[in-house]
């Protein structure tokens, strides 16, 4: 393992971890958290993954690449942003040296992200959330190809809607593959949640195995269930709702996911629910839950 730092500003003096596995030929992956700093599940998982690659690196086939915090000050405040700037570093990339703090982040990160073959960027969708994998999988083979490498229940084709996005501008800039993980935990809190920290060490490992970088046990194949979009349901009037089911839990049409001012609410049609949230008062256009159903992407 080389670990080494990337310096980022002189006049903030913050840097970067990085840490590199491997040193031979093959697939070279580059795995990134902390691009928002409270999305703390993310965070962890690249700290496993460190550990266990130091026991790995003997039988390494390629190079394995780890940045745990992508933005230090922001992780420092549990907060989305860096302070001295206030900038959202996923809506940057890919980044300016000459920028201000967040943009030269973005910008050593991205620089590095040249370098890989397959980037994973692990974040986090919330405390109620639901694991899912956000991926341009109808725009590039390659990122098709890593999606459907992560063990992760559902994959939702991202389709580049948002630039300045590490998935989205490593595709389009580098054709690499790229994706991000989604995570439950985060904010609010910076809660580690350890359930999806699981899920996520483990679909990495597997990754890796797929890739012939390790070979510790046979990899098997992951059937992530590809989406076009993540569907609001909002409530009518204000009014208190109170949950039936947790988030990621798969339904039928008819089943109860929660009752909303003494009402059932029932899902419209077969879907997963990813975040239906706590017992809670809500205003008209607050959302219930969000979901996905089971329709193909178009080719």
């Amino acid at each position: 393992m080389l670990k080494t730092t990337l310096k980022v500003d002189d006049i903030m003096g913050f840097t970067l971890d990085k840490y590199l596995f491997g040193e031979g030929e093959g697939p070279k992956l580059m795995i990134t958290g902390g691009v928002h700093g409270g999305e703390v599940t993310g965070i962890h998982t690249c700290h496993l993954l460190i550990e266990w690659l130091k026991e790995q690196e003997a039988q390494l086939k390629g190079q394995v690449m780890i940045i745990p915090i992508c933005n230090p000050p922001a992780f420092r405040r549990m907060q989305r942003t860096n302070p001295y700037d206030e900038v959202d570093m996923n809506r940057i990339f890919p980044g300016n040296m000459e920028g201000s703090p967040t943009h030269r982040a973005a910008a050593v990160v991205f620089n590095e992200a040249a370098w890989a073959d397959y980037v994973v960027d692990l974040h986090c969708c919330g405390i109620y959330g639901s694991n899912y994998i956000l991926a341009m999988i109808s725009e590039s083979e390659a990122v098709k190809e890593l999606a459907m490498m992560l063990d992760i229940p559902v994959a939702v084709d991202g389709g580049g809607r948002t630039p300045g996005q590490l998935f989205v501008e490593v595709p389009r800039r580098y054709g690499k593959g790229a994706a991000i993980i989604e995570l439950a935990g985060g904010q609010p809190m910076g809660k580690v949640d350890l359930d999806a920290v699981a899920e996520a060490y483990k679909a990495m490992q597997n990754l890796m195995r797929q890739l012939g970088m390790v070979a510790d046990e046979a990899p098997y194949k992951p059937e992530p269930v590809v989406v076009r979009r993540i569907q609001r349901v909002q409530a009518p009037c204000d009014g208190y709702f109170e949950p039936a089911i947790p988030g990621g839990t798969w339904v039928k049409a008819g089943d109860l996911v929660g009752v909303f001012n003494g009402e059932a609410q029932v899902a419209a049609t077969d879907c997963r629910v990813m975040n239906v949230g706590p017992a809670r008062y809500l205003f008209k256009g607050g959302q219930f839950y969000n979901f996905v159903t089971k329709e193909q992407p178009p080719a």
